[in-house]
């Protein structure tokens, strides 16, 4: 009796140019890239946007950081571009500088500009504070001071990311 070989699936696709339509914003852009690449896109949590745009994205790091040790080199760049391509169609300028060598004038910098890795810090402990307040007001938490005669020394809310629960 002959035997036949399994069938197999066919083989997964290879992004192609243009595989998802162009981000609006830069966060956006870093999360789509976060599904792809996430430690690549961790890096690019810490650059600050001067330029965004499908013809040119233009990044501040701080020279010191991971992330200006990543992609103040040119060959870290341009295979960036390679994948921004191939993801986004990216075909534009790919620049990064020291935020160091920027002027407010000429580089168009807000005076507080952030990084996205410190907008989401803030967003964070803002959601910290008001879990921590709205268990310090709870009547049972009330309730419980009261009848052990007690304060609240400390209180450190864990949220499970995943699950958006207490612990």
């Amino acid at each position: 009796k002959p035997k036949t070989l399994p069938v197999l699936p066919p083989p997964l696709p290879v992004a192609t140019a243009g595989a998802i339509p162009w981000p609006a914003s830069w966060k956006d852009f870093v999360d789509e890239w976060k599904k792809q690449k996430p430690l690549q896109a961790r890096v690019l949590e810490e650059t600050y946007s001067l330029v965004y745009s499908p013809e040119k994205i233009k990044l501040a790091v701080e020279a010191e950081s991971l992330a200006g040790q990543k992609l103040l080199h040119l060959d870290t760049r341009k295979k960036l571009l390679i994948h921004f391509e191939q993801l986004f169609g990216f075909k534009g300028i790919l620049d990064v500088v020291p935020k160091a060598e920027l002027t407010p004038t000429t580089d168009n910098e807000p005076a507080f500009r952030e990084t996205l890795l410190e907008t989401k810090q803030k967003v964070k402990a803002q959601e910290r504070d008001d879990l921590k307040n709205l268990l310090q007001d709870h009547p049972l938490t009330r309730e419980a001071i009261l009848a052990f005669d007690g304060t609240i020394e400390a209180i450190e809310p864990s949220i499970n990311e995943k699950t958006r629960s207490i612990t």
